[in-house]
C-alpha cells in the first residue's frame, strides 16, 4: 500500500523489527529497502512458553514499485507470525513510496491515520512516555501498544526518547578545561609513549589554551582546572605559567643528562673553526685564536643595530611618508661586509618593499649610519629586515607594525 517506506530496522506491531537482508543495491537512509516476498522481521513476543520467530514479509506492497524485481514494502505491510500478522508501525516518513501527488490543481495522495488525526484533535492521548516526541512517533507507538507487553512497551519507549535526544537534561555540559587536556596528554602518554603524546600536543588550538588560561590569571575565570601551572612543561608552556614551573622545564624524556658543556680554549677553538674561522685544534689561546675572536666578538656587536627613529614627516594630502632610521654601527670593524636592510609592507592588498645596502666601513669617521625609506603608505604595516653580510641569515628588527608605531 502506499506510505512511508519500509527500511532494514523499521519498527513492527508486535514490539519487533525487520531484519531484511534487504536490497543491498537500494538504500533508504543509507540502509537496505525492504521488499514483500523477500525479508523478514523477529518478534519478542511469546504465546505461553514458545516465542515468536517472525517470518516473511506477505505485503501488499506496492506492486508499481519494484526494488530487486519484487514489490518495495511500505508502512502497513504485514509479516507473518506465529499469532495475528504483525504489521510495519514505523518506516521511513521522510520516504513516500507510491503516494504521487494529483495534477492540474489537485491535492496530493495519500492521508493521515485515524490515530493520528485523533492525536491531533487530542480525542486520543499519547501513550505514556511519548509526550516529547514527535506526533508522527506518537501515532506509530499508539498503534503499537496493544500487540507490546507493557515492559517491552516502556523499554521501546525510553530507547526512542534517547535516540531523539529529547532527555529531561536541562543542565548544560560542563566546558572542557586545561586538566581536561593534560588528563589526555598523560593518557596518552602512559599507553602510547612521550612522543605519541608531544605529537597530539602539537594539534592543540594553542590559542584557545592560551585563553583559558589568561581567564584564569585574570580572575575572570575562578576554574582551579585552568591554571596553567597544570600543564606538564614537558607537553607546552602556557601563558602565565610561574617561575617555579618554568624551573620544570627540562624535565622531559628528550632531555640531555650528559656533562655540562664547558667554556674552554679547546671548545672555543672548535666553535670557532666550525664558523668558518682559520684555528686549528688545541688548548692555548695564541694570536691566530685571539684574531678570529675578536673577528667574531666584532660581528656579534654589529648584529645588535641599535634602531632610532628620529623622526616622521607626512603629506597628509597623499596620506604618504618616510621613515628615517639612524643605526649605531662599528666602522673599524676588522672585516667590511655589506648589510642589507629591507623594509617591505605585509598587506595583502597593496606592497611596498625597498633593500639599502650598507657597508660597516665605508666611512671611518663615523659610528652612525641614516637609512631613508620613502614613499611608505601610512595604512600598511610593515616589517624591516636585514641579511648581515650577504649571508642569508635574515634578522627581523620589528615585525608587522603599523606606521609609525616602530
Amino acid at each position: 500500500m502506499p506510505g512511508p517506506a519500509t527500511k532494514l530496522g523499521s519498527l513492527t506491531a508486535h514490539g519487533g523489527s525487520v531484519i531484511g537482508p534487504g536490497c543491498p543495491t537500494v538504500l533508504i537512509n543509507n540502509v537496505p529497502a525492504i521488499r514483500v516476498g523477500a525479508d523478514m522481521h523477529v518478534c519478542p513476543m511469546f504465546t505461553g512458553y514458545v516465542p515468536h520467530v517472525g517470518m516473511n514479509n506477505i505485503g501488499p506492497g506496492v506492486p508499481t514499485v519494484l526494488i530487486g524485481g519484487l514489490p518495495a514494502s511500505t508502512v502497513g505491510d504485514n509479516f507473518l507470525c506465529a499469532g495475528p500478522p504483525a504489521p510495519v508501525v514505523m518506516g521511513t516518513f521522510n520516504v513516500l513510496i507510491g503516494t504521487g501527488a494529483g495534477g492540474g490543481g489537485g491535492s496530493g495522495g495519500g492521508g493521515s491515520s485515524t490515530t493520528m488525526e485523533g492525536l491531533k484533535s487530542g480525542k486520543i492521548k499519547p501513550p505514556k512516555g511519548t509526550e516529547s516526541l514527535p506526533l508522527e512517533i506518537q501515532s506509530v507507538m499508539a498503534d503499537c501498544q496493544p500487540y507490546m507487553p507493557p515492559e517491552s512497551f516502556k523499554r521501546r519507549v525510553e530507547q526512542l526518547v534517547l535516540d531523539y535526544g529529547e532527555t529531561d537534561q536541562t543542565e548544560p555540559p560542563e566546558k572542557i578545561t586545561i586538566a581536561d587536556f593534560v588528563e589526555i596528554l598523560e593518557a596518552i602518554e602512559s599507553e602510547e609513549g612521550y612522543e605519541a603524546a608531544r605529537f597530539f600536543a602539537s594539534y592543540l588550538d594553542f590559542g584557545t589554551l592560551t585563553s583559558m588560561a589568561m581567564g584564569f590569571i585574570s580572575g575572570d575565570d575562578p576554574n582551579p582546572e585552568n591554571d596553567p601551572n597544570i600543564m606538564p612543561t614537558r607537553f607546552m608552556i602556557l601563558y602565565g605559567a610561574d617561575d617555579a614551573k618554568l624551573q620544570q622545564i627540562d624535565d622531559h624524556p628528550d632531555c640531555a643528562d650528559g656533562e655540562e658543556h664547558k667554556m674552554n680554549v679547546a671548545n672555543l677553538r672548535m666553535g670557532l673553526r666550525l664558523l668558518g674561522y682559520a684555528v686549528e685544534d688545541g688548548s692555548v689561546y695564541d694570536d691566530y685564536v685571539y684574531m678570529a675572536h675578536l673577528q667574531y666578538m666584532a660581528r656579534c656587536a654589529q648584529n645588535r643595530a641599535n634602531i632610532d627613529i628620529e623622526s616622521v614627516q607626512q603629506n597628509i594630502k597623499n596620506e604618504k611618508s618616510f621613515l628615517k632610521i639612524k643605526l649605531d654601527i662599528n666602522p673599524n670593524a676588522p672585516e667590511a661586509r655589506d648589510d642589507l636592510y629591507t623594509l617591505y609592507s605585509t598587506d595583502n592588498l597593496h606592497s611596498y618593499k625597498k633593500t639599502l645596502s650598507v657597508i660597516d666601513d665605508a666611512d671611518k669617521g663615523n659610528n652612525t649610519l641614516e637609512l631613508l625609506y620613502e614613499d611608505l603608505d601610512t595604512s600598511l604595516k610593515y616589517t624591516l629586515e636585514v641579511d648581515l653580510g650577504g649571508s642569508g641569515e635574515l634578522k627581523k628588527l620589528f615585525k608587522n607594525r603599523p606606521f609609525g608605531e616602530w
